[in-house]
C-alpha cells in the first residue's frame, strides 16, 4: 500500500496528460523523476491498466452503439 505522504506530492492531472499521451517535453520530464520512486512507478502502471480497460470499454461501448443505431436506421425505427 502506497503511503500517504508519496500520493500528496503527485500531480493527478500531469498524470492523466501522461497516460493519454498529451505531455510535452517538460511534462515528459517531471514524470521521469516521478518515475524515480518505485512506489510512484509501481502507481503509473496501475492507473495505465485503469486507462487501458477503460478505454477498451468505451471502444466496445461506442462499436455496439453503433450497430444498435445502424440497426434501428435500417429497421426505420429512428
Amino acid at each position: 500500500m502506497m503511503n500517504t505522504r508519496i500520493m500528496a506530492e503527485i500531480d493527478w492531472d500531469l498524470l492523466a496528460k501522461y497516460i493519454s499521451g498529451e505531455c510535452n517535453h517538460e511534462e515528459l520530464a517531471c514524470i521521469r523523476n516521478l518515475l524515480l520512486d518505485n512506489e510512484n512507478k509501481k502507481l503509473l502502471n496501475q492507473l495505465v491498466k485503469i486507462y487501458d480497460a477503460t478505454a477498451l470499454n468505451s471502444m466496445n461501448l461506442n462499436k455496439s452503439f453503433l450497430k444498435l443505431t445502424d440497426r434501428m436506421n435500417k429497421d426505420n425505427l429512428i
